[in-house]
Parts: C-alpha cells; structure tokens; sequence
C-alpha cells in the first residue's frame, strides 16, 4: 500500500511540474507599442508549435510598461489565450545591472535589497491583473547570474539569501506559479563548479535558463556543448538551454540562422529562444519556416 501511494504521487508529480515545451523570450520595447500586431504574432508561434513567452521584463529602469500602456497586458492575456500560450512575466530590470554587480562596485547587499524591494512591488501590481488569468503561469526575474561575480563566499551568500527571499515572497503572492532566472557563462569558472554554485543558490522549484553564449561571442559552440552535457549530470533541478538567434556584426546585433543551428545541435532539450525580436526578422523567419 504505501509503495502504491508512493507512485501515485510520484504520477501526480511528474505531471504537474509542466515543462514550459517549446519557448521564446520577448523583451518589450517603446516601439513595440507603435504599431501593435499581437494577434498575428502569436497565431504564428502557435502554427510553429511554441507553447510559452517569457517577457523578460515589464518594468525597465524609469519605464513601466504595464502603467503607460495599459492595455498592452490585457491584449497579450487575450491572443496567448486564444493560441493556448502560457505567458511568463519578467518583472523590474535595472539597466546597470551588469555593471554593479562587478565585484567591489558597489555595496551587493544594499544593491539586492533594492532590486528585492522593486521586483516585489512591481509583482504586487501586476499580480491585481493577472493572478486568475489562466494564460499567467509565472514570474521572471531579470537578474542574470553569470559564472564570475559569484563565487567568493560571502556574495554567493547574498546572492542565495535574496533569491530565496524573492521566492517566499512571490509564493506567498501569487502560490504555485513557475519562476524562471536565466544563468550565463563564459568560461569564468569551469562548467561542475558553476553548475554546483547555481545548485545552492537557487530555490529548488526554480527553473533555470542557461544561456549558451554562442551568439553573443562568448563561447564556441564545441564549449558551449560541454557546459549542455555537464549541467544536465550535476544541476539537480529543472533547466532548459536558451538558443541566441544574433550573432554581432560590429556593435549590433543581427539575426542569424546558422548561429541558431550550431546551437540547436548542442542539446537535445527543449530549448528557449532568444528572442522574439530577432525570430521575427523577414530573414531568419524564411528560414525558420521552410
């Protein structure tokens, strides 16, 4: 009987912790809202299979998106439900993120009790609107951990106090929805230890992204492949590799098919795509679709 019960809830398990299949993260901008076409964009990805969209944010520094553009979160509840796509949304994204978090920049505890205060508040709002919209299925947070700024004690320390921090408070706010955070390397730390340091520092039934690094130069696709095999032996939680559609030419970053293929070959989870912005350019789309 009690092995009976063991399975049982090993069943109901399995099949509640819905993997997010076949992703894409969209980072909102002013000109998103210029010209509107939600509808045509989300009847697309759902011919192309994709079953999440993972906002990367919907405040950045001084703009928040969800007061200015009222209606811009009800349009995108409405078509995600008309497609079947669960929506994922980012919360406050500090522009100078990456820079304070350099070590001996700033105080890093002052520093994450800030963004702790923003990110809380900004979900507090959201959540009046979308906490029974069945389209809303979790939170993102913006707050990248990258393989360098953290691996002395002390600041692995607070960066885990925070995460978890975080965690009580949005479960509390919003129960039993996803929370995602996206990870990236660049060979800063070697793949067994990085993939240990993210075990500790984030909550358990957190969903890790990992960025492979391959677009924006950071790694060759033979690297980036080793750290896909290492995380998926000695990362004990649930992840998912994020696939750049860019690669850059001079400063700027264009879309580029071949760069997604070399990625596409490094794992074979399912991936999320980075990003709407460059999926959605005329060129990498003929390629995409044929």
């Amino acid at each position: 009987m009690k092995f009976f019960l063991t399975f049982l809830f090993s069943l109901f398990f399995f099949a509640n912790a819905q993997q997010p299949g076949k992703s894409i993260m969209y980072q909102p901008q002013e000109k998103d809202f210029i010209y509107p076409n939600w509808e045509s964009r989300f009847k697309l990805l759902s011919q192309q299979g994709f079953k999440t969209v993972i906002i990367q944010w919907t405040s950045y520094g001084a703009h928040r998106f969800y007061e200015k553009h009222p209606y811009w979160i009800g349009n995108i509840l409405k078509y995600a439900k008309q497609y079947k796509i669960g929506l994922i949304f980012g919360l406050y994204a500090d522009p100078e993120y990456f820079k304070k978090i350099e070590k001996n920049r700033t105080d890093i505890k002052i520093y994450l009790k800030k963004l702790y205060r923003i990110n809380i508040e900004t979900a507090r709002t959201l959540s009046l609107q979308l906490d029974k919209d069945e389209a809303f299925k979790g939170w993102y947070i913006y707050d990248e951990i990258n393989d360098e700024a953290w691996q002395d004690n002390i600041r692995h320390k607070i960066l885990t106090d925070y995460l978890h921090q975080l965690d009580h408070a949005l479960d509390a706010l919003t129960p039993n929805k996803k929370i995602m955070i996206s990870a990236y390397f660049s060979n800063k730390t070697a793949p067994d230890a990085y993939a240990k340091l993210l075990n500790t520092a984030l909550p358990e039934k957190w969903i890790l992204l990992l960025q492979s690094g391959v677009g924006a130069g950071l790694v060759t696709p033979q690297k980036c492949q080793t750290y896909f095999k290492v995380f998926s032996k000695v990362y004990d939680h649930q992840w998912f590799p994020i696939i750049e559609l860019f690669s850059f030419r001079g400063k700027i970053p264009k879309a580029n098919y071949d760069i997604y293929l070399k990625q596409h070959k490094c794992s074979n989870k399912n991936n999320v795509l980075f990003s709407w912005r460059y999926f959605f350019n005329k060129d990498f789309l003929q390629h995409y679709i044929k």
